[in-house]
């Protein structure tokens, strides 16, 4: 077993008496007070930080086990009665394996240093809001009020990833933002159709603010769109059914000016009824990684590149059985595209 520890100091992560952890993983360096546990031989398949991208990623070994944690800073609740706990995973799961996955992410509270851990969440909770083969730009928010008050002065966040070298091997997470703070809770959409969305719930029992929506096309800015306010649920139904691609956003408001930020996601209207059959296991994309081209074994249309925020980079709606992807600066990708039967393939590949 390997340990990779950095001092536990907490400058730089308190930002506020409200805020005691707020961790984006932006900066040059691993950030102060992390640390990784690590047990698989191989480096690619353990907890890894991307100080390019902004995250914590690991990948799925498909050889050998993986028991991977990365563990956050300590951190002091013993003088509060509430706190939330807000945290965004980045998520790619092959369709075909989504059933039946591999591999299990989950993110545990221990209040004694480390020795014991209680479970608080897994990625299965998230499975069937997956758009397609991801789950992105999503923000989660949990209660840490049963780990508050006195003697809970030692409390520690674990992120735990494992795989038991299973056949898929394509699957990864990556972890953007973790924020412990009593500021207005983040959410984000779960589940998604044309007719209906919906959003995760704040689960904290003293919660009493409402959410506000607002949906148009894609890279609309508010005040254009149509924007709902003072909803109290975790669903809204669109008046009628939406026909096209479209940008939808989502805040909390906890009263007054006491607002998150928007949290925007596009929607890809095809992933809202993402077809499959064999065929999608019989298109390939190649050579992976690339340099300049990526090719296909069938023609494919609405081709589209996205980096792994979720964020459109490139677009190609012609039928092709290439794509020039010279333009591309280097780092991990995915491409989505459709075949000539309405197929749809989504694929991770890597620019050199």
């Amino acid at each position: 077993m390997r340990i990779y520890t950095l001092a536990l100091i907490l400058l730089g992560v308190i930002v506020n008496a409200q805020t005691l952890l707020d961790e984006s993983f932006e900066g040059p360096e691993f950030p102060a007070g992390w640390e990784i546990i690590s047990t698989n031989d191989d480096p690619e398949y353990n907890w890894t930080f991307f100080s390019d991208y902004g995250d914590m990623e690991i990948y799925e070994s498909n050889t050998n086990p993986q028991d991977e944690w990365l563990l956050t800073p300590f951190i002091d609740l013993s003088d509060y009665s509430e706190m939330y706990f807000t945290f965004s995973p980045w998520m790619y799961v092959p369709v075909a394996a989504q059933a039946n996955d591999t591999f299990n992410f989950t993110v545990n509270v221990s209040t004694d240093g480390g020795n014991s851990w209680t479970k608080i969440w897994e990625e299965d909770e998230v499975m069937p809001y997956f758009l397609g083969n991801m789950f992105y730009n999503r923000t989660i928010t949990k209660s840490l009020n049963e780990f508050c008050g006195p003697g809970m002065d030692n409390v520690r966040l674990g992120f735990h990833y494992t795989g038991n070298g299973g056949a898929n091997g394509l699957s990864f997470v990556a972890l953007l933002d973790v924020k412990v703070s009593m500021d207005c809770p983040r959410t984000s959409f779960s589940k998604i159709t044309a007719a209906k969305v919906k959003w995760f719930p704040i689960e904290n029992e003293s919660f009493t603010g409402t959410f506000e929506i607002a949906y148009g096309p894609h890279n609309f800015e508010i005040p254009d769109g149509t924007l709902v306010t003072g909803l109290t649920g975790s669903s809204y139904t669109f008046p009628q059914p939406m026909t096209e691609s479209f940008d939808i956003l989502i805040r909390t408001n906890c009263g007054g000016s006491d607002v998150t930020d928007w949290e925007r996601l596009y929607v890809n209207f095809a992933f809202l009824d993402v077809k499959e059959n064999s065929s999608l296991n019989e298109i390939s994309v190649y050579p992976n990684p690339t340099k300049d081209m990526l090719y296909f074994s069938q023609p494919l249309i609405e081709i589209s590149v996205y980096d792994l925020s979720g964020k459109l980079i490139k677009i190609q709606k012609t039928l092709s059985e290439k794509l020039n992807v010279n333009d591309l600066t280097k780092g991990t990708y995915i491409l989505s595209g459709v075949d000539k039967s309405g197929n749809r393939i989504n694929q991770k590949f890597v620019k050199q």
